[in-house]
């Protein structure tokens, strides 16, 4: 049998039965395939800002469905036990669309979410499944790394209703050092194509001796974009081939934060206990609008929601947050 050319992501591998990089599509005669549709490693209820995304319904209830794969090679990988692991021994779960949606609606959920792992890895699947939740009123979304091709990435954005993507690097030598891939252009391709279909946020892991000296650039990018696109800068603490390496010092990416908010307003700065930088403010006045903890993981939880409407109740003050009638607190 020839083999055939993936057309879910850029490092667009030859497939044959047996699979390419991430192990979750194969080639057959009839063309390319999803290996283990529908299948998952886990699945639990959280809160959107753990994401994190924080300018999309702040406090809704969301089911996380997290399976195994990915199609980067990160040296510092967060999650490695479910980027490397095998699929054929790592999805014990078989979830419908039709159980998701139910799963959902039984646990109070508000939303379907895709993490853990990247969710090209397994797009079909995905695709149907966010088509039957959005037909029974829930919203979609996906944590993802960006590295897919043009098609996929339009399909993602055109099927979801929030995104939160990974810029992880700008330098192409960086890139293939690091991530492992060919390019770091197609990353910020499809954020672009991204931000023209859904409701984008970006995330950034920060290292100083990674892509500390990048943030200006990924800042004036991210800006290009939207000018209140929210970007959230992760303290890295590094595992996988990194693991011995030292973590970021707070006091450092602090000093920074305050510079790159003149460029990008609502920038956050989170995975470390504690941190003052997870809230949102007004971009006019200051105010704290969206009050939230930070308790040491990559996203947050919402303590408190102080707006009216879509505005400051100080100022009047606009601020970028999609909210339903009913969700602003109006303190």
């Amino acid at each position: 049998m020839t083999a055939r050319e993936c057309p879910y992501c850029e490092r667009r591998c030859l497939l044959g039965p047996e699979g390419g990089f991430c192990g979750r599509y194969a080639a057959t005669p009839a063309g390319v395939v999803e290996l283990y549709p529908h299948r998952y490693a886990a699945a639990w209820v959280s809160t959107i800002e753990s994401l994190p995304v924080f300018h999309f319904h702040p406090g809704a209830r969301v089911l996380v469905l997290g399976g195994v794969g990915c199609n980067l090679d990160c040296a510092y990988c967060l999650n490695f036990y479910a980027a490397r692991a095998n699929p054929a021994t790592s999805l014990p779960h078989h979830l419908s669309p039709e159980r998701v949606v139910a799963l959902a609606r039984q646990s109070g959920c508000r939303a379907v979410v895709w993490a853990l792992n990247e969710p090209l890895v397994s797009l079909p699947s995905l695709l149907e499944t966010a088509a039957k939740a959005r037909a029974a009123g829930l919203w979609v979304g996906a944590l993802t790394n960006g590295y897919g091709t043009e098609m996929a990435t339009r399909a993602l954005g055109e099927a979801l209703d929030f995104v939160n993507a990974s810029l992880k690097l700008l330098d192409e030598t960086l890139a293939r050092r690091w991530l492992g891939v060919t390019s770091a252009r197609v990353v910020r391709r499809n954020l672009e194509l991204l931000s023209g279909l859904t409701h984008l946020e970006v995330t950034t892991p920060v290292a100083e001796e990674i892509n500390h000296a990048e943030l200006e650039a990924m800042a004036s990018f991210l800006r290009s974009l939207a000018p209140h696109l929210p970007w959230h800068l992760l303290r890295l603490q590094p595992e996988h081939r990194l693991a011995d390496w030292p973590r970021p010092r707070v006091d450092r990416l602090q000093r920074r934060l305050k510079e790159l908010r003149k460029i990008l307003p609502f920038t956050y700065l989170g995975n470390f206990p504690g941190s003052r930088w997870v809230s949102t403010l007004c971009p006019c006045c200051g105010t704290e609008l969206i009050v939230r903890v930070s308790l040491g993981g990559c996203g947050a939880r919402l303590q408190e929601l102080r707006l009216r409407g879509n505005s400051c109740p100080r100022c009047g003050c606009p601020v970028p947050v999609i909210m339903a009638p009913g969700e602003e607190g109006g303190k």
